[in-house]
């Protein structure tokens, strides 16, 4: 699966939360249509490990979930 993922994801963090400190931009810019479609596919993969062998995960998964 990381090979799917997109290169400018690649980095190392002590924790998922430390990484993305939960901030929200409300001037973002929404994705386009393949790298939306991308997003909930690979968003799908990891909340289905994270549920079943990842639960460290599950914090940062639940917050891209929304």
């Amino acid at each position: 699966m990381p090979d799917a993922l997109p290169v400018d994801m690649s980095g190392e963090a002590v924790t998922l939360e430390s990484l993305f400190s939960f901030d929200m931009n409300n001037d973002a810019k929404k994705l386009d249509e393949e790298v939306a479609i991308m997003f909930h596919h690979n968003n799908a993969k990891i909340l289905f490990l994270c549920k079943r062998a990842r639960p460290d995960l599950q914090a940062a998964v639940a917050f891209l979930c929304t």
